[in-house]
């Protein structure tokens, strides 16, 4: 009986969590990735962290310094996880402690139609003095279309309207 209601328990849990905003954030260490640059594809997997990003949370990743192996810039890939992620959140903030204090040192921004994201090289000079580093969704403060708020936009009227404001822009940008 405890072991229904406990599976019971974890169900529930996972679904409600789907519907939360969720991003994989994989950092990547170059010994040549000048900032504004695009990353080439020689990392150094050793030099890899990761962590889930999400809205309300701050995950850390541990930085692995070398000495002896220059690093002159990072780059980030991110992957949205939920559908919420790429519909409510617009980007992740890296900040150089463990924590998420203060204001964010990277911002990664990201368009909505986008699952997976590739950064350009930022600068490894804010978090030369850490062992850490943190990541956080940035996120609108309402999310669109929940807690049952009748007059709310519904996800899928969202995206719609993203997607003509997207091409409107789209046309704009060819007159």
């Amino acid at each position: 009986m405890r072991f229904a209601i406990a599976a019971a328990a974890l169900t529930l849990a996972g679904t409600a969590l789907a519907a939360e905003p969720v991003a994989q954030v994989f950092l990547s260490t170059h010994d040549v990735c000048h900032e504004g640059d695009m990353p080439k594809k020689e990392y150094k997997s050793d030099k890899m962290a990761h962590a889930s990003a999400t809205r309300d949370g701050c995950a850390k990743m541990k930085i692995n310094h070398s000495k002896d192996l220059q690093t002159t810039g990072f780059s980030v890939t991110i992957q949205s996880i939920t559908h919420p992620t790429t519909l409510d959140c617009t980007s992740v903030g890296i900040y150089a402690n463990d924590r998420c204090v203060g204001e964010a040192d990277v911002v990664i921004p990201w368009s909505y139609d986008e699952v997976i994201t590739q950064s350009q090289c930022f600068s490894s000079l804010p978090f030369q003095d850490t062992k850490y580093l943190s990541v956080k969704l940035f996120c609108q403060d309402e999310p669109t279309g929940r807690d049952g708020d009748e007059d709310a936009t519904t996800i899928a009227d969202l995206a719609k309207a993203r997607a003509a404001q997207a091409k409107a822009d789209g046309m704009a940008d060819s007159d």
